[in-house]
């Protein structure tokens, strides 16, 4: 019966005594990697399939397995049900570069040792173990000249897989790596929102007899109304309220018309501060919390609108949210929020829009921003900004997404727990760069072994036999081999 040999693509293993023969076939004819003091590495050079072979016609039976050094703090924010990742479980979901995925399995385990911190422009820091990872673009610069005038232009290599520890910060006319912020797909097609669950049978009975709504249709003028309540709204426990500036008289009437439509009758209050809408209804009240999140540091874009084919649904909510919460400057918007979650969605639904909307953290205590104050709160605030896009510009807007340059990699010392997902297209999203799960069992003759940035280390399997079906390389088979050009 032949021996079980389990060996790690890229890490030493030992072997018994194999004979001269077999010794020679494997190093010098099959790649194998040999050190007298270290044993045996399948490597990047290694033909896995004629090794495997090898191995077995000697006695070893062998299994491959893959390093999987690919995890994550256990604080990192996953969005889709909007957790940190050591609070997630099998069955619930997070957003990969095909949109919104089922978590198939979770991982953690003890590490001790250095993470990678990527600063890139306009996103939060993506934090992770030195092997996670990242997808990523390499541009290149050319300079032209003709006459006296002189010209430059940025190219773009193919989307491609590349170790975070590897990452090259892009600096003024040399190489280096542009992290990417994916336009997920639209997935949903509903046209209302129920509210019976809002309620108990004797409320839907009550509610039938006076002709309140239980369905809010959902369209363009209600997702504005979302917008402005994230920003603006709070709820009591008989109504939905906005709370306005005396002077965005405009904004108040829009919120009556809109709440008159499906069915309220709104009323305005004047405070010693503000102006409160109010729609009177105990069941929109809860549908709002529940969609949109309760309290400042909660608030959150629900899913029917972040993953709507509809894309004025979702340019409504934007400039709902940045009418109430957000200021203009010349041509540039300013926003900002407590809710972490809240700045990531928003970042995520502006690139569907084809839009960069930068994010950056202001801490407690107050800044200005182009002479206006910001208050940071105890735990700081998020900052976000969106300005007209040049071929200057430093963030590069496409068709598949948007490519943020790495503007720094600091490496930090970490001793704790770190995470990783299983998820249905073996992608995730970290401070919204597109991140690879931990790689399969791998098979012999992996077709990524030789195209795989990895494989100086390791390789992932991306095969028919072990990937899920909606595999990264599948969905985007046909766009990572286009050049993208600025």
């Amino acid at each position: 019966m032949a021996e079980k040999k389990r060996i790690i693509v890229g890490g030493w293993f030992d072997l018994p005594r194999l004979g001269t023969e077999v010794f020679g076939t494997l190093v010098r004819k099959q790649g194998v990697v040999y050190d007298k003091s270290t044993g045996f590495k399948f490597d990047v050079g290694t033909d896995l399939q004629a090794a495997v072979r090898t191995l077995l016609s000697a006695g070893v039976e062998v299994e491959l397995t893959l390093r999987c050094y690919v995890c994550v703090p256990g604080r990192t924010i996953i969005i889709g049900d909007n957790k940190q990742i050591r609070n997630l479980r099998r069955m619930d979901q997070s957003v990969g570069i095909s949109g919104l995925c089922d978590i198939g399995k979770t991982f953690s385990r003890s590490y001790e040792g250095k993470l990678v911190k990527i600063r890139a422009a306009g996103l939060l820091p993506v934090e992770l173990t030195p092997e996670h990872p990242v997808l990523v673009s390499t541009s290149t610069t050319s300079r032209h000249r003709r006459g006296k005038s002189r010209t430059q232009t940025r190219t773009f290599s193919n989307l491609h897989w590349k170790e975070a520890a590897s990452l090259v910060p892009k600096k003024e006319g040399l190489e280096g790596d542009y992290v990417f912020i994916p336009r997920v797909p639209g997935t949903l097609t509903q046209t209302s929102l129920s509210m019976q669950d809002f309620t108990n049978a004797n409320g839907r009975r009550v509610c039938a007899s006076r002709h309140f709504p239980l369905e809010m249709p959902l369209n363009p003028e209600t997702a504005w109304l979302l917008g402005i309540y994230i920003a603006e709204g709070f709820s009591s426990g008989t109504s939905a309220c906005f709370s306005l500036n005396h002077d965005e008289e405009s904004l108040q009437q829009r919120i009556i018309e809109i709440g008159k439509s499906i069915g309220y009758s709104p009323k305005k209050y004047r405070a010693p501060t503000s102006t409160v809408v109010v729609i009177p209804s105990r069941i929109l009240a809860r549908a709002l919390r529940t969609w949109c999140g309760r309290g400042a540091k909660n608030k959150r874009v629900p899913d029917f609108v972040i993953f709507h084919k509809n894309l004025a649904i979702l340019k409504a909510l934007l400039e709902g949210y940045t009418e109430g919460d957000g200021y203009k400057s010349g041509d540039v918007s300013h926003m900002s929020t407590t809710s972490k979650v809240l700045a990531l969605q928003l970042q995520l639904l502006a690139a569907r829009l084809g839009l960069f909307l930068s994010i950056s953290k202001v801490k407690s205590g107050s800044s200005l921003i182009d002479g206006r104050p910001i208050k940071g709160g105890s735990d700081g605030k998020y900052v976000m900004e969106s300005r007209p896009r040049s071929n200057q510009s430093f963030a590069k807007v496409t068709k598949l997404g948007i490519l943020a340059p790495v503007r720094e990699i600091e490496t930090i010392a970490f001793k704790g727990q770190v995470y990783n997902l299983e998820t249905a297209d073996n992608t995730y999203l970290v401070s919204n760069a597109v991140v690879h799960n931990c790689g399969k069992v791998a098979c012999p003759g992996c077709p990524y072994l030789s195209s795989c940035d990895r494989t100086s280390v390791s390789s992932f399997c991306l095969c028919a036999d072990h990937a899920p079906e909606k595999s990264v390389f599948d969905l985007y088979a046909k766009t990572f081999d286009v050049h993208l050009k600025a």
